[in-house]
């Protein structure tokens, strides 16, 4: 069973796993699912999505990814709000997302 849910890598294989599987369920449960998770955050392309992942993930064994990926969604959205080319889209930004911390980058823009 762990060999299907690793080949499969989704976050349905590892939870059917966590159901009847017992032999790798911590590394299961503490690293491959919630990967699989933040990768389906990932997937949704929205800070939101890598936010609500993070927040139900509290005390995950791969914090720093998770961390990783908010810093490249903020970039992103923070790209989608240098288009315009107005100050008042960099302000509701920084409004939206007080603790981005894309400060210098913000800056720049």
């Amino acid at each position: 069973m762990f060999a299907t849910a690793k080949a499969t890598g989704d976050a349905a294989s590892y939870r059917a796993y966590l159901a009847r599987g017992s032999r790798h369920k911590d590394e299961v449960g503490k690293v491959l699912l919630p990967r699989a998770e933040l990768r389906e955050a990932e997937k949704a392309g929205t800070v939101d999505a890598v936010e609500k992942y993070i927040k139900e993930h509290p005390g995950s064994k791969i914090q720093a990814e998770g961390s990783a990926s908010l810093r490249t969604a903020m970039l992103a959205e923070l790209e989608k709000a240098k288009a315009p080319g107005t100050l008042s889209a960099l302000q509701e930004f920084a409004k939206k997302h007080p603790d981005s911390h894309l400060e210098p980058e913000l800056r720049q823009a």
